[in-house]
């Protein structure tokens, strides 16, 4: 039978949360286990008494946090002892990152279309551009599988039925191919991919795309920001010029702003990107990859 903590005792978790350091003893020697039951006690009567109004919510946020830190060394632990293996990971086909990771596998086995040879098409969902030009600081790049940039077209209305979302996808595309005509690069550099979505999954597909590619064209994880945005706004039209502008000049309404970094220090930001993420040539690396 356990007993109840003294004062002191409590007074010394609520403090410096000393009970920690006895856990070792308790992994390696079974003749502890009285000891583990006494330290539980100890937290689930000190747990009660932390109600007290004199306790701010960041103390007992930090409490919480050592509480569940030390619970999770204690299952580790166990588990170690167990003699049989446990799972490496357990696959929850309902978890959304999961059905994320699913839909951007299907994605990359779409078929990659010319962006010079865009046809109006129905659906939402995620596109994908990839350049295949002579462009120096694209060559990383060129004719690859890792996109130049990713995104996503919302629907009109959250449907499974193509033509209610509308032809957004193939109006975002029109987008990107009227920019890339204004700044001089030429469309049949471009390829693009897409993946009409029927349930509103574009988000969390596209969050997945662009955290494992890093288009460097994308405002995250890329370094050349500013390849989507539009200059119809009085808040855009304020900004510098982003670093996509100042290396593809073209575009009026930016051309009316300053630069924020000169068109070398840009050069060398794409250098590095490439130098620091991985670049992916074929399919199977892809797939090798990308995992939940």
């Amino acid at each position: 039978m356990s007993v109840a903590p003294t004062a002191l005792q409590q007074e010394n978790f609520l403090t410096e949360l000393r009970w920690p350091a006895r856990l070792p003893k308790i992994i390696v020697a079974p003749a502890d286990l009285d000891t583990l039951e006494e330290i539980v006690n100890l937290v689930r009567v000190t747990a009660s008494s932390m109600r007290s109004p004199t306790l701010t919510v960041k103390q007992m946020a930090r409490y919480v946090s050592e509480i569940r830190k030390y619970a999770k060394q204690l299952d580790e632990a166990a588990n170690v002892l167990d003699l049989v293996a446990q799972p490496k990971q357990i696959i929850d086909p309902n978890d959304p990152k999961f059905q994320a990771v699913v839909l951007a596998l299907r994605f990359i086995q779409e078929e990659r279309h010319p962006l010079s040879d865009l046809t109006p098409f129905y659906g939402s969902g995620v596109y994908a551009l990839y350049y295949t030009g002579p462009l120096l600081p694209y060559a990383p790049i060129a004719g690859s599988e890792t996109p130049i940039y990713v995104g996503k077209a919302d629907p009109d209305i959250v449907s499974v039925k193509p033509i209610e979302q509308g032809i957004r996808l193939y109006t975002r595309l029109v987008e990107h191919l009227r920019n890339i005509e204004k700044v001089g690069l030429y469309p049949k550099h471009f390829e693009y991919r897409y993946l009409p979505l029927g349930d509103g999954t574009q988000v969390s597909v596209e969050k997945v795309l662009i955290d494992f590619f890093k288009p460097v064209w994308n405002n995250e994880g890329g370094c050349l920001s500013g390849f989507g945005k539009h200059g119809d706004s009085a808040s855009t039209r304020a900004n510098k010029r982003s670093s996509w502008d100042i290396l593809h000049p073209g575009r009026t309404w930016a051309e009316k702003s300053e630069p924020k970094r000169s068109h070398n220090e840009v050069l060398s930001d794409v250098a590095e990107h490439f130098a620091l993420n991985p670049v992916y040539q074929t399919m199977a690396q892809i797939v090798e990859r990308l995992r939940f």
